[in-house]
């Protein structure tokens, strides 16, 4: 449609009598527990209507956000209970790499999932003293030159994004 010389109006996608059949809260509880794999359905897929905020109009949209709030505040020790951690083992001497890997070969579901943490070869802690400690060794690391993420134009200035 797009390729064509007329564009459709995006209000030609929205399905105005969604904000009051569909239960928002419902829909979230589906989405997060196939995300987290605590439901599954063999071939039979359920169709999550959230999963696609262009067919919502402003209403909608406002009890989608209504519902994930509601969902947030019931807790983050139910949230704990149920969601399975994304658990980063990575090497102090090859942190970066490490965690690239690791973060390139995961599912998007993982990448939603609490990040926990864990030095190989060392003790492992709970808590966020040791993902504190990993995001600030990554972020010095990966702001040295050799890594081209960062230029630094002149000597003792402002790191930049390079245009490459």
């Amino acid at each position: 449609v797009n390729k064509a010389t007329c564009q459709l109006p995006e209000n030609t996608f929205i399905i105005n009598e969604l904000s009051s059949k569909l239960n928002f809260i419902e829909e979230r509880k589906i989405m997060f527990q196939r995300d987290n794999y605590l439901i599954t359905a063999g071939n039979f897929s359920p169709i999550i209507f959230s999963e696609f905020p262009f067919i919502f109009n402003l209403l909608s949209k406002i009890k989608l956000w209504q519902a994930d709030s509601f969902l947030k505040k019931l807790g983050s020790q139910i949230t704990h209970m149920f969601s399975p951690q994304f658990l980063l083992q990575v090497r102090r001497s090859h942190l970066v790499d490490d965690a690239l890997r690791q973060l390139d070969q995961a599912a998007v579901t993982d990448l939603r999932k609490e990040l926990a943490i864990e030095f190989i070869n060392e003790i492992s802690s709970v808590g966020y003293g040791v993902k504190s400690e990993f995001f600030y060794f990554i972020f010095q690391e990966m702001t040295k030159t050799e890594y081209g993420m960062f230029m630094y134009p002149e000597e003792g200035s402002y790191m930049w994004f390079p245009i490459s």
